[in-house]
C-alpha cells in the first residue's frame, strides 16, 4: 500500500530526528538515558536490516523476531538503571530465554512472534507503571512531566499499549485477508511515530527536565 511506504518513510524520518536529538544531548545524559538512547540506536538498525531483507528476500519477520529480543533486554536495562532494582536484569535475562524458546520451538519463523510479544508488552507496561509510582513519590513532590524518565515510560508504555492489541491479532489478520494486514500494519507505523515523537521531545527538553 502506498499510505504505508509513505507512513514508513515519516517513520524513518521521525527516527532519525530523535537519533539526532539524542546525539545532540548526549553529553549531558545520565546511564540511564544513555541507555535508553542505545535502544533507540538498536531500533533504527532494525528498520534498516528489515528493510533491506525485505527488498531482497520479501520476507523480514526473522529480523524483527530477533532484535525484539535484544530490545527487550535493553529496555530491562534501562529500567534496572532507573530503579536500581537487581529483578529487572533477571527478567531481562528470563526474556532472552523464553524469547529464544518462543523463536525456534513455540513460534512459526514467518509469522510474528507474538507469545513473546505479549510477554515483552504484560513486562514493559508494568515497569512504566512502576516507573510513574517511583517517580511521583521522589523528594520534591516535582510534577511528573518535570522527569525526563516520565517522558521515556510514557512513550514505551504508549507503545505498547496499542502494539500489544496490534501484534495478538496480526497473523490471524495477515491469514485472512492481505488488506487486514496491511491496516494493522500501519496502525503499528502511526504509533511508532507518535511514539518517538514524545521520546524527541523528551531529549529536546532534557536540559530543563530532571533525570
Amino acid at each position: 500500500m502506498l499510505l504505508n511506504f509513505i507512513l514508513y518513510g515519516v517513520y524513518l524520518l521521525c527516527l532519525l530526528i530523535v537519533i539526532w536529538l539524542g546525539a545532540v544531548r548526549l553529553r549531558i545524559m545520565e546511564q540511564p538515558a544513555r541507555i535508553f538512547y542505545v535502544l533507540i540506536l538498536i531500533s533504527f538498525v532494525s528498520e534498516l536490516t528489515a528493510s533491506g531483507i525485505e527488498y531482497f528476500i520479501g520476507d523480514n519477520h526473522n529480523v524483527y523476531n530477533v532484535t525484539d529480543i535484544i530490545q527487550m533486554f535493553t529496555v530491562c536495562l534501562y529500567f534496572t538503571a532507573c530503579l536500581k532494582k537487581w529483578w529487572i536484569v533477571a527478567l531481562g535475562y528470563f526474556s532472552i530465554a523464553f524469547g529464544v524458546y518462543d523463536y525456534f520451538w513455540l513460534q512459526q519463523e514467518d509469522l510474528i512472534n507474538n507469545y513473546f510479544l505479549l510477554w515483552c508488552g504484560i513486562v514493559v507496561i508494568s515497569l512504566c507503571l512502576y516507573m510513574m509510582v517511583f517517580l511521583s513519590h521522589r523528594e520534591g513532590h516535582e510534577k511528573l512531566t518535570r522527569f525526563a524518565h516520565f517522558w521515556f515510560s510514557a512513550a514505551l508504555m504508549f507503545y505498547w499499549t496499542v502494539d500489544l492489541l496490534n501484534s495478538q491479532v496480526f497473523n490471524s489478520a495477515a491469514e485472512l485477508n492481505k488488506d487486514y494486514a496491511a491496516m494493522l500494519n500501519a496502525m503499528h507505523i502511526v504509533t511508532n511515530i507518535i511514539a518517538y515523537g514524545i521520546i524527541g521531545f523528551g531529549f529536546w527538553c532534557l536540559p530543563k527536565l530532571i533525570q
